[in-house]
């Protein structure tokens, strides 16, 4: 009876664990496509732009569409918006669904599953729990994109408009997902 307790305090600690490590993601439920999906995808990435305070602007989240120079666009609510690079603190940009919820999910079992190791468990849990927590948070992190360190030249990939926003373009019916 004891090897289950400690079990089952494993399994809740594990899951907490995995909780806590996970990167959430930034764009809307649904919004984002599994990793092998994004390269057909015709949208750009979502992205999360923090302005300096001097810029006197509020925050943008959105569709990355094009980035020219020292302006980058985005698409928020079905608006296109533009930001000066020199304004930008920060932005985050997350590519990719990554899925980690079903790592978690894979650990758990796996926590779960030591249960028929009887007094074993008492190594395979913890083995399950760390290992487990490192790869689900490795891979929650993995679509991420963060200026600074990365350069423009490095987000500009994962635009809509990679090369810059076409010459004929029409602002004002471009749709997001």
């Amino acid at each position: 009876m004891r090897i289950r307790t400690i079990a089952m305090a494993a399994m809740v600690t594990a899951f907490a664990a995995i909780m806590i490590a996970c990167a959430g993601a930034s764009a809307p439920r649904g919004w984002l496509s599994p990793a092998i999906e994004t390269q057909r995808d015709a949208f750009g990435a979502w992205i999360q732009i923090t302005f300096l305070q001097a810029a006197n602007r509020e925050n943008i989240d959105g569709e990355l569409i094009a980035v020219e120079g020292d302006i980058v666009y985005i698409l928020a609510a079905n608006t296109l918006k533009s930001a000066q690079v020199a304004q930008i603190k920060q932005a985050r940009l997350t590519t990719y669904d990554s899925r980690s919820s079903l790592l978690a999910l894979w650990t758990l079992g796996g926590v779960l599953s030591t249960l028929s190791h009887g007094i074993g468990l008492v190594i395979s849990a913890p083995v399950w729990i760390i290992c487990g927590t490192m790869m689900t948070s490795f891979e929650s992190y993995a679509p991420r994109v963060t200026y600074p360190p990365k350069a423009w030249e490095e987000l500009r990939k994962f635009a809509r408009f990679p090369q810059g926003l076409p010459p004929d373009l029409d602002r004002h019916p471009l749709k997001s997902k």
